[in-house]
């Protein structure tokens, strides 16, 4: 996680993607709690293709909102480059919790991307979980599903 580094490193490497030619991805997964406004003035300066950060378990979920509102005056939602992966499928997961934690990323200003769990005990792929996994890993699907919720919550407020 480029955000767990020194302050001197992540200058660094900002410094040479500066000078690239292509847009950069962050696939890694950045830690939500760990950005801060200097990050966020740093990948003003680039040309950035995504950035994907990572909603575990929901005592992550403020960290996410805040991150998503930081970034949000860069990225519009629409752009889709900000994206969360959500581990789903560990033990004691539900598909119902699962889906929640999807639209919980949504309202922090990502597009999710389910990523199942291959612990010890993942869940068992149940129909249920066959049927959330073709909504949310893939993109298409998604895209409709998403926006289905988006404009049913603007017609509420």
């Amino acid at each position: 996680n480029l955000l767990a580094c020194s302050d001197r490193h992540i200058r660094s490497v900002f410094e040479m993607l500066e000078r690239q030619e292509h847009r950069i991805e962050f696939t890694g997964g950045f830690e939500a709690r760990n950005l801060k406004a200097w990050h966020v003035e740093l990948l003003s300066g680039i040309s950035v293709k995504q950035i994907f950060f990572a909603y575990d378990v929901p005592e992550k979920y403020e960290s996410l909102a805040v991150a998503g509102k930081m970034l949000s005056e860069l990225y519009s939602f629409q752009s889709k480059r900000l994206r969360c992966y959500a581990l789903c499928g560990y033990p004691k997961d539900t598909v119902k919790k699962a889906e929640q934690r999807m639209y919980q990323i949504v309202d922090a200003g990502f597009w999710p991307m389910a990523m199942f769990y291959r612990g010890d005990e993942p869940v068992k792929r149940t129909e249920d979980w066959r049927n959330f996994c073709g909504v949310w890993t893939q993109p298409i699907v998604m895209n409709s599903v998403v926006n289905k919720y988006i404009y049913g919550q603007r017609r509420r407020n």
